[in-house]
Parts: C-alpha cells; sequence; structure tokens
C-alpha cells in the first residue's frame, strides 16, 4: 500500500462519507473521486432515485475507470432500464441501431440502418 494510498484510507474516505451522509440526509446525490496514484482512485457515491442523468453519468464514469465499453454499456442500461430516449444520441445510434427507449416500447422495430 503506497502513503498516498494509506492517507486516503486514513483520512480523505473517512471524510467523504461524512460528507455523503449528510448528502444523502438531505436527499441529494454525492459522488467523491480520488485518484491517490495513476490509474488508482477511491470513490465514495450515494445516488437519489431521482438523480439527474448527468449524475448518473459521472457515476459511471468514476465507476468505469479507464474501461470505456463498462462506462457505455452501464449507461446504455442505465437509459433503457428508465426509458431515457436516446435516439437522438449518434453514438447509441450507432451502437444500438435505434433509441433504447424505443427499442423498449417496440421490441419488433429494426433499426434505422437495417440492421
Amino acid at each position: 500500500m503506497s502513503e498516498n494510498e494509506k492517507f486516503y484510507d486514513d483520512e480523505i474516505a473517512p471524510a467523504l462519507r461524512e460528507i455523503m451522509t449528510k448528502c444523502q440526509e438531505r436527499g441529494m446525490s454525492f459522488l467523491g473521486l480520488v485518484e491517490y496514484a495513476h490509474g488508482e482512485r477511491g470513490r465514495t457515491t450515494v445516488l437519489q432515485p431521482e438523480a439527474g442523468l448527468e449524475m448518473v453519468m459521472a457515476t459511471l464514469c468514476a465507476k468505469a475507470g479507464a474501461n470505456i465499453d463498462s462506462f457505455m454499456i452501464g449507461l446504455a442500461r442505465y437509459c433503457h432500464d428508465k426509458g431515457i430516449d436516446t435516439s437522438q444520441s449518434i453514438v447509441m445510434r450507432q451502437w444500438f441501431g435505434i433509441g433504447l427507449a424505443e427499442s423498449a416500447r417496440n421490441p419488433s422495430k429494426g433499426s434505422d440502418d437495417g440492421r
């Protein structure tokens, strides 16, 4: 364990948990992310049920780290589960054919590009 990781574990993580608890008690979402060494992170997160998409995206990114596929798949699943229309997204259309929300409503409908 590096000195920075130990410092994070001993000092920063407990402080972030305290802030997270205060936010949670007020119905606020919270994301704390610290990179204590190159590629080594610690995070503290609480998302409220009504958290905005931006907060969800930031949390998914923090969780995925450098794994872009994990981030995109997590985002696609979240949008699908919440019925969020992604049909205006060039990336989502390219990867998944049509907007995920529309796909969930009309599973027999094909994609815009014939796939």
